[in-house]
């Protein structure tokens, strides 16, 4: 019986197949705000799957080149996001995007992330750190099974990391109270409309009934 279930979980493992592709969500650090005079940059993060050899290319050029309409870039054909302090809820990259279909005609091996966030003053590096820019990103592509994955990608102040869990909106708290508030002041116009109504319905009551006291009296 236990035989049966091992060749019955293997053969639905190979119907199943691998998953190449994978998802992303990325968002700001809780903390970043306070590293750029307490605003949120303006952000572009790319993310892609690339090769080999496009990875060594887009290691020796800076993240400022890459940006700054570089034919790489282009190539790539990255999936960009954009956070700031209008947009800080993390963005999310679904696998179905189009995006896919290209990476996975050259058979990557790697994925890429490069955010343009602002560098920050830092301590005198290492000679092994002097030539990264930790604000480009490049890890193996790993496939998954049963299951697409999703990566998790939180932009800290001048880098960008991998974490475990799915980030959030740093603004979450923020923006609940301001909800909060505006949903009080408006119940509370609201309140008070309906006060000034009964009160002026309340006064032309008495004013008939004035009128009537005097047409009796007359």
């Amino acid at each position: 019986m236990k035989h049966i279930f091992y060749l019955l979980l293997i053969s639905t493992v190979m119907l199943t197949g691998c998953y190449t592709k994978c998802g992303m969500v990325a968002g700001f650090a809780p903390k970043l705000k306070s590293s750029y005079s307490n605003r949120y940059p303006t952000v572009e993060l790319d993310y892609m799957a690339i090769t080999e050899d496009e990875a060594v290319e887009l290691s020796s050029i800076s993240v400022e080149e890459y940006f700054s309409f570089s034919q790489l870039r282009k190539s790539l054909n990255p999936y960009t996001i954009v956070l700031s302090s209008e947009e800080t809820e993390p963005q999310e990259m679904l696998t179905k995007v189009d995006n896919w279909d290209n990476w996975l005609d050259k058979n990557p091996e790697k994925i890429a992330v490069v955010v343009n966030i602002p560098k920050l003053v830092q301590k005198e590096k290492t000679d092994k750190d002097k030539n990264k820019d930790s604000r480009l990103l490049i890890y193996p592509l790993k496939k998954s099974w049963f299951s697409p994955r999703t990566d998790y990608l939180e932009i800290r102040p001048g880098n960008v990391i991998k974490i475990a869990t799915r980030p959030v909106d740093p603004e979450a708290k923020t923006k609940k109270i301001a909800k909060q508030e505006k949903e009080d002041a408006i119940k509370k116009a609201e309140e008070e409309q309906k006060q000034e109504e009964i009160k002026q319905a309340e006064e032309r009551k008495k004013k008939r009934k004035c009128r009537k006291v005097r047409c009796k009296v007359m």
